[in-house]
């Protein structure tokens, strides 16, 4: 008589479904002999807690460093279910308050100085400041003597004898009135050295929704944003209202002493801070701006209103809050809540970074639309602006006056259109880039691609 085979002989599917189950088992048993001991060590070090906590007064020049260990102890304990709550010490309200700690870890950034003055990174610099731009004539005199300049650079940077150059001012009418201050090519390719190395380490600490002058944001991005944020208010039932604003004058009201104060929480490389503070120093007027031409003006710039984010952030706990520049918006679907951040903004500005808001800053419900980075964005659609439209067809028939007398390059005005057809295409503009293209024509041809 044959005995009775288990039901897994000959099926090896069963046995490896089998092992499986027996493996998952034994996972979830250690798992909660793990999880049942933490919590035991959590319980014990409350009381730990407590006890230091009574004996405060007795001892205060000793308990911020028992604070430290006993927080760290009381978060390797903590389950893995309240991982997310951090224990912070009994004096972290206190700190916060005198701004002595930021939110989040405090990394500090050391030994930058020898990354920025390497010749690798000196000479990727200089490729990267010349391009687009390799037969300007200040390029071309640089690069007839490329490897003499950027020796010089190097020894300057390295024995620390670097001074910025003199700056050239000129005015920019578009998008509005300007005054752009440029600094010579080979002052440009440090600025590139500098920002090739402390850039990419400051953008980690930006929050995600900041989105100028950063890889993979831009204005089109945020204007997606924008509207993914809209189409998610309304299908849960909000109909939000809308908190536009932006720093007045920004650029020229940067304050030296505080975005010094703000490096330098960060960059714990003394040479690396000598060199950035030199360079802050060496433009503006009477201790306030940064130059708009500057590579460097532009990492300054979101360093500085980083503040600005993270307080919104994490004091306000603004949930849809997205800043370009110095231009932002907040949507929230209580207008009083609205006017309330508007003020703490303010105050915030005014006392950390010393800044003022525009007079032109409007609280308003977001089915009027939202004017914000070029386009005017509801849920359902995107326009472009009434100015951008109306400066186009006023381009469109200054080219054709151009080129009838022989002045306009065709490759330039082709140049010039496409770009701003590209910016068009991400709004709801075909049918306006019909009408608006149908009868332009230079010399017998239609300027007109890519539609």
């Amino acid at each position: 008589m044959i005995g009775l085979q288990p039901y897994t002989c000959g099926d090896p599917w069963r046995q490896l479904e089998q092992r499986c189950q027996g493996r998952r088992f034994r996972a979830e048993s250690e798992q909660r002999a793990v999880e049942s001991e933490r919590e035991h060590r959590f319980s014990r070090l409350q009381v730990s807690a407590s006890a230091l906590a009574r004996s405060r007064g007795s001892d205060p020049a000793g308990c911020a460093s028992r604070d430290l260990g006993l927080q760290s102890s009381l978060h390797s304990a903590l389950p893995t279910s309240e991982k997310h709550e951090q224990v912070r010490p009994c004096w972290y309200g206190d700190a916060r308050m005198l701004g002595l700690i930021e939110y989040g870890a405090m990394k500090r950034f050391k030994n930058l100085y020898p990354l920025i003055y390497s010749f690798d990174n000196v000479y990727n610099a200089y490729l990267k400041a010349r391009r687009r731009r390799r037969y300007d004539r200040d390029v071309l005199e640089f690069t007839a003597h490329l490897e003499d300049e950027l020796i010089s650079i190097y020894h300057e940077l390295a024995t620390e004898t670097y001074r910025t150059g003199q700056y050239r001012t000129f005015i920019v009418h578009e998008p509005k009135r300007r005054e752009v201050a440029a600094l010579p090519f080979r002052d440009r390719v440090v600025h590139h050295a500098i920002c090739s190395v402390i850039e990419p380490r400051f953008d980690k600490t930006f929050i995600a929704h900041s989105y100028a002058c950063r890889a993979g944001k831009g204005t089109h991005a945020g204007a997606n944003q924008i509207t993914a944020w809209l189409r998610r208010l309304h299908r849960q039932g909000v109909a939000p209202y809308v908190l536009k604003a932006d720093v007045r004058q920004y650029f020229a009201s940067v304050d030296h002493e505080a975005l010094i104060a703000i490096l330098a929480r960060k960059i714990a490389c003394q040479r690396t801070l000598n060199l950035l503070v030199r360079i802050i120093r060496g433009a503006g007027r009477d201790g306030k701006g940064i130059p708009i031409g500057n590579l460097t003006s532009q990492l300054f710039a979101n360093i500085y209103l980083n503040e600005l984010d993270q307080f919104v952030k994490h004091e306000l706990r603004a949930r849809y809050y997205l800043r370009y520049m110095d231009d932002f918006v907040i949507l929230h679907p209580d207008k009083a809540q609205l006017r309330r951040w508007r003020y703490q903004i303010a105050t915030f500005l005014h006392e950390r970074l010393r800044l003022q808001l525009n007079e032109r800053t409007r609280l308003f419900p977001a089915r009027q639309g939202i004017d914000f980075l070029g386009y005017r964005i509801w849920r359902t659609h995107r326009l472009l602006r009434k100015r951008s439209v109306r400066d186009m067809r006023r381009k469109l028939r200054a080219f054709e006056r151009r080129y009838s007398r022989g002045d306009g390059s065709l490759g330039h005005i082709n140049a010039s259109i496409q770009s701003w057809i590209g910016h068009a295409q991400h709004a709801n503009t075909y049918n306006l880039r019909r009408r608006m293209f149908a009868d332009f024509v230079l010399d017998g041809g239609l300027i007109w691609r890519g539609f």
